[in-house]
């Protein structure tokens, strides 16, 4: 089940850098194509989410979709007490499509019952962060 949580650590402020010689003018603020964010402002708007599936007997799992481009590797879950597997992602506000790959098996979330068909008719789960 994907749970949203809000982060509550406070973003590190930075220290100014030091002023150069008088003669040096200002750069511009550098703004971002076509008004996306930069890395910077797309890390501060992100949320972390966990994602848990109980799984006892598995022997891998693995959370993956649109956010990790469907990347088995890139959700590796740990297991957890009482065959829990989890894993926390920081996403930007959105919707993404998941499933749980559990053993070689796709998996809907059991645990939401958000859903869309997809092209191999099955289901995906559908998480929304934020908004």
């Amino acid at each position: 089940m994907a749970k949203k949580a809000e982060s509550t650590n406070g973003a590190a402020k930075k220290k100014a850098p030091a002023k150069k010689k008088a003669a040096a003018k200002k750069a511009p603020a550098k703004k971002s194509a076509a008004g996306k964010a930069t890395p910077a402002q797309a890390e501060s708007t992100a949320v972390e989410v966990s994602f848990r599936l109980k799984a006892a007997s598995a022997e891998w799992v693995s959370v993956v979709g649109t956010f990790n481009k469907w990347d088995p590797e890139k959700g590796g879950m740990k297991r957890g007490a009482g065959g829990v597997w989890s894993k926390t992602l920081k996403l930007k506000p959105g919707s993404y499509q998941y499933k749980f790959l559990v053993d070689g098996e796709w998996w809907a979330d059991p645990e939401n019952p958000d859903f869309c068909y997809n092209e191999h008719g099955t289901t995906n789960s559908i998480l929304t962060v934020g908004k």
